[in-house]
C-alpha cells in the first residue's frame, strides 16, 4: 500500500546524460563541439525549423481582426443614426460626366494658316 492507496514499484533505469559547456554543441559522435565548428545536420539533435508566425504574432493578428470588427459594427451604428453619411456607391453615377472632356486634334498646317491668315 502506497499514501495514496494501492499502487505497484516502478521500474528503475540508469540514464546517462551527456551536457556540454555553456556555447558549446552535443555532436553525433558524442563530442562537444563549438557552434560555429559543426553544422546542424552533425548535431546529435538537429534544430527544427523556426515557426512561419510566433503566439505573440497571432495575437497581434487577431486582436487587429476584432478591433476592425468594432469599428465595422459602430459605422454601421452610426449610419443607421444619422451620425455619419452612407458611403455611395460608384455604380450610380454616368461614364460621361465623371469622364474627362475629349480634345480634337489640329495639325500645324491650320495653325499656320489662322496665324497668317
Amino acid at each position: 500500500m502506497g499514501q495514496y492507496g494501492a499502487g505497484m514499484v516502478p521500474d528503475v533505469e540508469m540514464i546517462k546524460r551527456a551536457s556540454c559547456l555553456p556555447g558549446m554543441i552535443l555532436g553525433r559522435d558524442g563530442y562537444c563541439y563549438n557552434t560555429s565548428q559543426i553544422s546542424n545536420k552533425e548535431r546529435m539533435w538537429p534544430k527544427g525549423r523556426k515557426p512561419l508566425l510566433t503566439g505573440g504574432d497571432m495575437a497581434a493578428i487577431s486582436k487587429a481582426a476584432r478591433a476592425a470588427g468594432r469599428l465595422q459594427r459602430t459605422q454601421k451604428k452610426l449610419e443607421k443614426i444619422g451620425l455619419l453619411k452612407k458611403p455611395s456607391s460608384s455604380r450610380g453615377r454616368s461614364r460621361s460626366s465623371s469622364a474627362a472632356p475629349r480634345v480634337t486634334a489640329v495639325s500645324d498646317d491650320s495653325i499656320l494658316r489662322i496665324g497668317k491668315g
